[in-house]
């Protein structure tokens, strides 16, 4: 697979950012006092969720024209028969036994 890494880097960056200012937003909750909030808990749950995007970005990034190669599909083998024709064979041969 080519990758054009500068454009990825770029991309999974943003994500990452992204999804760290996300994670930073959902554990302050409503109502909580500025000075209470446990900032290493948030920094560090916010820092996991960066790296994890990093790495789910290593199976494709749609913003870039990349598919997701966890979603792909096996490309069959050229010489291989389908299913419903060796189930089609083995009745054959059980009719004329």
């Amino acid at each position: 697979m080519h990758r054009n890494w500068s454009k990825w880097f770029a991309a999974a960056g943003l994500r990452a950012v992204r999804t760290f200012a996300q994670m930073v937003v959902s554990m302050i909750t409503v109502g909580q006092v500025f000075s209470e909030i446990n900032w290493i808990q948030v920094l560090s749950v916010s820092a996991v969720a960066a790296i994890y995007s990093l790495a789910m970005s290593l199976t494709g990034l749609p913003e870039i024209g990349e598919e997701n190669i966890l979603l792909k599909k096996p490309e069959p083998e050229e010489d291989s028969t389908p299913i419903e024709d060796d189930l089609e064979y083995h009745i054959d041969r059980e009719e004329i036994e």
